[in-house]
């Protein structure tokens, strides 16, 4: 077993420097083994994305309560990115023939920080020409590959995992969801869709003993770049979170494959479509079926370490509300 460097004190209190140690050296190797997986696995090409952006890909739309972070760059008005998800959609076009694309960098959203959100945190992320289930096999082995490489010594145990998948319609009628297990994305309105809270995350995971995957969310719930479920009258979207042993700890989507669609979508989410002209303009000359996810590496680590605050994996911290010396 790898040896259990878990603090005896809840994260938001000051841990030791022994812990930060253990920390540092289990991020620099999951980097790399992520590199190697990227490089070595499937073949994708690494991607130099900025920190910055006016088209922000997440938050937006009716269904989200995150918030970007407006800045002041050179005297232009622009936003810290919480994602590059649209630059890689943009380098796998026009990179011909490419499998897929990737970075690992610095991503930002400005709410209060919490037991499973940080105002700066790392992303990998990965968009790759395929469709939902290409992706989620993707995802799948790039936690193998990885978790394998952080834990050789259970290699064989978590080389079995595969996990099972679950619609919300169909999460929702278990009997053990309550109404302390999902919440509608906008209060009391019930057309902008509903989501599962970190309670109902926790009693699906126990559920199915086990990782599962919650696929199939409402579409207002989710940004408007996922593609739609087919026969679904633009209901549902084509994305999945993938549960382990302490929540969701990455994102995945099928994208809009037409511009008509991806076109429609904005006006669905009453997204105001100017910053997004040039990513609805890219499908005209390629359209391409594509899908993408990230993990967030602080809530990846929280997941191995069965830590239950990612800001205890924070050496360097910059929460919001806080003063900083470093």
């Amino acid at each position: 077993m790898a040896p259990d460097i878990r603090p005896r004190k809840h994260a938001t209190v000051v841990l030791s420097e022994s812990w930060y140690e253990n920390i540092f050296t289990i991020q620099d190797s999951l980097f790399y083994s992520s590199v190697s997986f990227f490089k070595l696995g499937v073949n994708y090409k690494y991607a130099f994305v900025p920190d910055t952006t006016k088209a922000i890909s997440f938050p937006m739309g009716l269904g989200t309560d995150s918030q970007p972070i407006p800045i002041t760059l050179l005297g232009q008005q622009t936003y810290l990115a919480n994602s590059m998800q649209f630059a890689l959609e943009y380098s796998l076009r026009i990179g011909d023939g490419l499998d897929g694309v990737y970075y690992i960098s610095t991503s930002f959203r400005g709410e209060d920080s919490d037991a499973m959100h940080l105002n700066q945190f790392y992303h990998v992320e990965c968009e790759l020409a395929g469709d939902f289930d290409d992706g989620i096999s993707v995802a799948e082995r790039y936690l193998v590959s990885v978790i394998s490489s952080l834990l050789q010594d259970q290699s064989d145990t978590i080389k079995t995992l595969k996990p099972p998948r679950i619609m919300l319609e169909e999460a929702l009628r278990l009997p053990e969801i309550d109404q302390t297990c999902w919440k509608y994305v906008v209060p009391d309105n019930k057309a902008h869709g509903r989501t599962i809270t970190r309670t109902g995350e926790q009693k699906l995971i126990q559920h199915f003993d086990g990782a599962v995957w919650l696929t199939e969310m409402d579409h207002l719930s989710v940004p408007f770049y996922q593609a739609y479920v087919p026969s679904t009258s633009r209901g549902k979207a084509r994305c999945a979170d993938p549960l382990p042993g302490n929540g969701e700890v990455l994102g995945l989507g099928e994208r809009h494959v037409s511009s008509e669609e991806v076109r429609i979508a904005p006006k669905q989410h009453e997204v105001w479509e100017t910053p997004y002209r040039w990513y609805l303009d890219i499908r005209d000359p390629n359209e391409m079926r594509t899908t993408g996810w990230g993990t967030v590496v602080e809530r990846f680590l929280a997941w191995i370490l069965r830590h239950d605050d990612i800001r205890g994996l924070v050496m360097m911290a910059r929460m919001k509300g806080t003063k900083f010396l470093v």
